[in-house]
């Protein structure tokens, strides 16, 4: 039997356990404290990389960032040098530090880890990343392409899928703050352009929900509405990943390509940053966590499946993920969670037990109408409490509902 992360564990007034945000960023950390590869100062692709072929890069030491700065462990010295290695990357002119600098997702990556690893300073640069990024919106288009050399050397075409990275970065890095109106401005155009051509941008329909989600207020996502309750009917799929591949120029006018690979339903949590969430989203986000936490315990803390790698991109965005629950907390459930839970897609019996579900709504609907309250008691007869007691049961599991009411009639 594996040990119990004791920090992940806390006593609430019912004396039921409640899992607890922050012992799972220990675990994280512990498993970046373990991979750190000190004479590079960073991290690789992968945290169970092999030893022989010690590999770090921008996006596993900015991933690295991440987890440090959401744990609390920005002062250790594993930290200390990923944030020397992440400037670096800004101001060197080494050549992989140039073809770093001309990918926007890049960039934008390198701005979340720097920004997460320093909360309460504004680094240099910080300001420039920001301002360079306001400088590579795209001339009449408000949105960013997959590279920028030059003014004159770029992707002329908007990327919504980037632009989606870009916003959800830049938020984040200065999570404090309030967004300022150019990314607002680059929020407004991202949803503009998702409604121009929904089915088109269907694969990362998530990101683009989520970024809108953290920039405009609900008033102004009126129109995004049914499609993000969409997004949150469906099943949660965290082994499903979008594979972002792009090509593009480097400072030397060579062609290149890479990649950027994610389970986008690990963005969804990060909408707790919203100043109002889109209701069905961000009720679709709680059961996300809550996945995304079970995975964690049946792989000691690593967000990954049994035969994986360890990807450390992703273990950053899981770190984001539980940031934003510590951070933000949960918003009580009330009977939009009933609903949300009544009409979410389910599978096989699942399914057949949302069916069931909404006819026992019916059905209690039908009871009040027709009087179903005893005047002679005073009060409603005993199928009332044990109708309801059914209803939430189906609701928090209609498998086992079924089940039970099998058993029952035997």
């Amino acid at each position: 039997m594996q040990p119990i992360c004791v920090s992940c564990v806390v006593q609430v007034e019912s004396g039921v356990a409640e899992t607890s945000p922050v012992g799972y960023l220990d675990r994280l950390f512990e498993h970046f404290e373990a991979a750190y590869n000190q004479q590079d100062g960073g991290w690789g692709q992968f945290l169970n990389g092999a030893p022989q072929h010690p590999q770090v890069g921008l996006y596993g030491t900015a991933a690295g960032g991440i987890v440090y700065g959401a744990a609390d462990r920005v002062s250790t010295p594993a930290a200390t040098a990923a944030l020397q290695t992440l400037r670096s990357w800004w101001s060197s002119g080494d050549q992989r530090a140039q073809r770093y600098r001309v990918q926007n997702i890049r960039v934008a990556m390198l701005l979340l880890g720097l920004g997460l690893l320093t909360p309460q300073q504004e680094l240099p640069e910080i300001t420039a990343i920001r301002d360079a990024l306001s400088q590579r919106l795209l001339p009449g288009i408000g949105l960013w392409g997959e590279y920028w050399v030059s003014a004159n050397q770029k992707s002329e075409t908007p990327s919504l899928f980037v632009s989606s990275i870009v916003l959800i970065a830049v938020r984040l890095a200065r999570r404090n703050l309030p967004p300022t109106d150019a990314f607002v401005r680059a929020a407004e155009a991202l949803r503009d352009r998702y409604l121009a051509d929904p089915r088109r941008h269907a694969a990362y329909a998530k990101a683009i929900h989520v970024a809108c989600s953290m920039y405009l207020a609900p008033r102004s996502r009126k129109k995004l509405r049914p499609f993000s309750r969409d997004a949150a009917a469906d099943e949660i799929d965290l082994t499903g990943r979008y594979n972002h591949f792009y090509d593009y120029v480097d400072e030397q006018g060579i062609k290149q390509r890479d990649y950027f690979i994610l389970p986008l339903e690990i963005l969804l949590p990060l909408c707790a940053w919203s100043e109002k969430p889109p209701v069905f989203l961000y009720f679709k986000a709680r059961n996300v966590s809550n996945a995304i936490k079970a995975i964690l315990d049946k792989n000691h803390g690593e967000f990954k499946t049994a035969t994986e790698r360890t990807s450390s991109i992703e273990q950053g965005f899981v770190a984001l993920a539980l940031l934003g629950e510590r951070e933000k907390g949960q918003a009580s459930r009330g009977a939009a969670w009933l609903l949300y839970e009544a009409t979410k897609k389910r599978r096989s019996l699942e399914r057949f037990g949302s069916i069931l579900e909404c006819v026992a709504f019916a059905l209690l609907g039908v009871c009040f109408l027709l009087g179903a309250f005893d005047k002679e008691s005073g009060g409603y007869g005993e199928w009332l409490p044990t109708g309801i007691g059914v209803v939430l049961a189906a609701i928090k599991d209609p498998r086992a509902a079924v089940a039970t009411a099998l058993r029952g009639s035997r």
